[in-house]
């Protein structure tokens, strides 16, 4: 079996290209070339003899994931449900030391994987808890969300202090993949977020090999399968670029990396495709070789449908293992010459933003410019402009919506503002679509 393409004659790309334009039948070979994000062009084929374009190893050492679920109104009962049903990672926010025992009562967190977020610097600080719980205290996020800053980076380094036998540098790359960002431009602010904390740490006597040991980034992900392959492959090439500008010979070793779909493209009208969307964007992330997966449930007020929603979500990773056996495999889009093409455009581009984004002072700075929101609602612009004129398909919004269900209206979100600079919310495309306007062109 080893020998099995020896016995085919190699095609050139002279070949092949001649093979395309006589399957096009006169037809152009551009309508092979898609833009799945802006500025990112790709064809459909790509030959082996064309320009180097490097590769791009998923960079994991297992073939699995953690099934993570993520937890906004909680019980006792309900997180012991869920570990019994396959849920074998608690994502939690913590309130306060009494009721994360009470919750967590019976819990064997020795044979899970569980986060808990923080919003006070000096709870986070005080909390006891297993030394495998990873402990999410990001100051950044925090700001982002609430359009100021209301920690220091004191608070910051006394928690790593005290919580040293826990993983503490947690990175919410996923906060700018929810407001609207490319991947492009998550990937580079997931960077420069990144380089603030190993700015502060080293600054402040820790190693790199202790900061290492203690990252979890995690990234949304979005409604592009391929590109969504790509950025869960590149985190993991790009963050050792940044370490080496602290030390050239520093090896960086493996970090976790935490995927959740995003919010973007959950829709209320003809919400029965959102279990294939849900589906495709957890395939993609694992594929890209995430360590977690969580899949966000629509949320819709309604207690019965949001409750087969939560139970949909919490299956679908569990399909994907059971059943597609997708854990079973190292790298299944290694030797794809179109993921590694792709991966090379994304890769420069988001590294040229990140560079861009340090030289103007970093990641804080450019936030209270607001610089980072405005690139990010530009790319929401774009992504508005291509639903409402159809170049972008929103199944069962902009396309082929319902005719056996009534047509629910969005009311666009307020723009919320922050006291120092504008916070970052969570962007729902159907929230923006002009309904009236495609109504009018089939007049």
């Amino acid at each position: 079996m080893e020998k099995l393409f020896q016995e085919f004659d190699k095609a050139s790309i002279d070949q092949w290209l001649e093979q395309i334009h006589a399957d096009l039948k006169g037809k152009s070979d551009q309508i092979l070339v898609s833009e799945p994000e802006k500025d990112i062009r790709i064809k459909a084929f790509y030959h082996n003899d064309e320009a180097p374009y490097g590769t791009h190893p998923i960079g994991r050492s297992t073939t699995g994931w953690i099934n993570r679920k993520f937890y906004n109104d909680v019980t006792n009962k309900l997180i012991l449900n869920d570990l019994n049903e396959g849920i074998n990672g608690l994502s939690l926010q913590y309130t306060n030391q009494v009721s994360f025992d009470e919750l967590t009562k019976g819990v064997q967190f020795e044979h899970i994987q569980a986060d808990v977020s923080f919003e006070d610097a000096l709870a986070a600080s005080a909390f006891i808890g297993p030394s495998s719980i990873i402990l999410n205290l990001d100051l950044i996020a925090l700001g982002l969300k609430s359009g100021e800053w209301k920690h220091e980076a004191g608070d910051y380094l006394k928690f790593f202090n005290y919580q040293d036998k826990n993983k503490t540098v947690w990175i919410s790359g996923s906060i700018y993949g929810e407001a609207g960002a490319s991947t492009v431009q998550e990937l580079a602010f997931t960077l420069n977020h990144l380089n603030e904390h190993i700015q502060l740490l080293v600054d402040n006597g820790k190693s790199l090999a202790e900061i290492n040991e203690k990252i979890c980034i995690e990234l949304s992900i979005t409604d592009d399968f391929f590109m969504n392959i790509a950025k869960f492959k590149l985190i993991r090439q790009l963050v050792p670029l940044v370490f080496e500008a602290y030390d050239p010979t520093y090896e960086v070793k493996e970090f976790l990396v935490f995927g959740k779909t995003s919010q973007r493209y959950l829709t209320l009208n003809d919400s029965n495709n959102n279990l294939l969307r849900q589906t495709t964007e957890a395939m993609s992330a694992i594929i890209g070789g995430c360590n977690s997966i969580t899949v966000q449930p629509l949320s819709t007020g309604d207690y019965d449908k949001d409750e087969i929603y939560k139970r949909m979500a919490k299956n679908i990773p569990l399909i994907l293992q059971e059943e597609s056996h997708l854990d079973k495999v190292s790298d299944a889009a290694e030797g794809s010459y179109y993921v590694e093409h792709l991966c090379a455009q994304v890769e420069n581009r988001a590294w040229e933003l990140f560079k861009s984004i340090e030289k103007q002072g970093g990641l804080m700075a450019a936030i209270e410019k607001n610089i980072v929101q405005d690139q990010i609602a530009e790319n929401r612009t774009y992504l508005i402009e291509a639903m409402n004129n159809k170049t972008k398909t929103v199944l069962g919004v902009n396309k082929y919506p319902s005719t056996l269900e009534n047509w629910k209206e969005i009311t666009n979100p307020e723009t919320r503002s922050g006291s120092q600079f504008k916070p970052l919310g969570v962007f729902r495309i159907e929230d923006f679509f002009k309904k009236e306007v495609h109504e009018q062109s089939k007049l």
